[in-house]
């Protein structure tokens, strides 16, 4: 029986998949819909991830959700009650009775909770973890994955916490709308080259028919998913496009995911509208940090030192830390480092070298070059931030040489001097406080849709 099937594939290949499903279900509407296991899993992983691109039906748009930043107290609260109702369900962590799943990496401006809602219902959510010193929840099994491409110059963040309501799991509007969030989100507002999740093994096919994602390392058991089956995956960024036009070139309409996500207008989402040149959106507010790591969860009171002094340090330029518990005598041992993408010129007497500043804190930055700086303790730097133009002298205080861990080559470089002008403008980076903002706000219609493709 399976050779007559794959007789089928080779002489029509492109309508099997609808022909497949229709033998053994009663439906083409749902990704989760499969074949029989003990056919399913005979099939080659090209013919199942085929299958799986030919079966999502995408003709039905409703146009009534939104899909954002989680910026409020309500959204987040939402947003980390539906992710303890859908790891609970799935046994991937224990009860607790405040029904919310919160962890020390939402607490760090890194952190970015995409939402979906419909009215002031959330009904899907997906975390974005951009790579920093404190790592990824992965690192603590799959470390050597990440660090192979870290050491290649990826920026890499990791994709978490995908949740999606009961009622909307087969609804492909939700969760390919999210996905298409992230996607856009990751390339052209958190500047990642690279992504990599941990995944139930059964669920690779998805991820590798939808967006040519690759399995790397063992089947391990996971601690933050409760010692759940897990396996490490990555997708580089810049490829997926070309990925999908071609492997969608000659599927209809209804079932087209790359006309979905690069051709067809999204208004239902709302990017961030930024005044500054850092990659990250921080929305953390004290009474936030307090309520979701302290009074609702015990987030805080499990941190180690080196974590919660890594948060106290992300947080102090905006507001009281002392009024956080936990926070008010942590021992900070460094500014924090916002990330950015900010062109600057690095001056020494007749010499300029062009680079770019790809994190800058109070007291200093990381300036990515190729280029070696000379043996001299003075230099100058000039470069535009938050609508400013700011020289400052510095002095260099370390090098990495290219292909280093987490980043590329280039100098750790010290200011000199202490500028006001530059310590406000870091300040604005928290823009408008999300316990600041009323429902009706952050629901309001963005102007700042995604320029898109026009279809042919």
């Amino acid at each position: 029986m399976i050779f007559i099937k794959r007789t089928v594939i080779i002489k029509d290949f492109q309508r099997f998949p609808i022909i497949f499903l229709k033998l053994f279900t009663n439906s083409t509407d749902r990704v989760h819909v499969r074949p029989p296991h003990f056919i399913w899993n005979r099939l080659t992983p090209g013919i199942r991830q085929h299958l799986i691109r030919r079966s999502i039906d995408l003709s039905r748009q409703s146009n009534r959700y939104i899909f954002k930043i989680a910026e409020t107290k309500e959204e987040l609260e939402g947003a980390y009650r539906l992710l303890y109702d859908s790891y609970l369900r799935t046994g991937l962590m224990d009860p607790h009775p405040n029904q919310m799943r919160c962890n020390v990496y939402q607490s760090l401006p890194y952190t970015t909770t995409v939402i979906c809602k419909e009215g002031n219902r959330i009904i899907g959510t997906i975390g974005i973890i951009k790579d920093s010193p404190i790592g990824f929840p992965s690192d603590k099994v799959f470390k050597e994955q990440n660090d192979f491409y870290r050491k290649k110059g990826f920026h890499l963040c990791e994709l978490s916490a995908l949740a999606v309501s009961p009622g909307n799991r087969g609804n492909h509007e939700v969760s390919l709308s999210l996905m298409k969030f992230m996607y856009f989100y990751i390339t052209r507002y958190m500047n990642c080259t690279m992504m990599c999740a941990t995944i139930h093994p059964r669920a690779f096919d998805f991820y590798a028919a939808l967006f040519s994602f690759q399995r790397n390392g063992e089947i391990v058991k996971y601690e933050f998913a409760n010692g759940a089956l897990a396996t490490h995956i990555s997708g580089e960024c810049a490829p997926i496009e070309g990925f999908m036009k071609f492997a969608y070139k000659d599927v209809e309409p209804e079932y087209n995911l790359y006309n979905f996500i690069f051709l067809h207008e999204s208004p239902a989402m709302q990017f961030p509208k930024r005044k500054h040149t850092c990659v990250l959106d921080p929305i953390m507010t004290p009474e936030l940090l307090k309520y979701f790591f302290v009074e609702k969860t015990e987030v805080f009171k499990n941190c180690s030192p080196e974590e919660l002094s890594l948060v106290a340090s992300a947080w102090k330029l905006h507001f009281d830390i002392g009024t956080v518990p936990y926070l008010k005598d942590v021992d900070i041992s460094r500014s924090f480092r916002y990330p950015t993408q900010v062109q600057a010129v690095l001056l020494h007497e007749h010499r300029a070298i062009f680079g770019v500043i790809s994190d800058l804190s109070e007291g200093g930055f990381f300036f990515q070059t190729d280029e070696r700086l000379a043996p001299a303790p003075y230099h100058e730097i000039i470069f535009n931030f938050s609508h400013k133009t700011f020289r400052i002298p510095c002095t260099p205080r370390w090098h990495h040489e290219k292909d280093a861990d987490r980043m590329a080559g280039g100098y750790g470089m010290e200011f000199l001097v202490t500028r006001i002008d530059l310590l406000q403008a870091l300040r604005e980076i928290m823009q408008v406080k999300g316990d600041e903002r009323s429902e009706d706000e952050a629901t309001k219609p963005d102007e700042n849709i995604i320029p898109l493709k026009k279809a042919a």
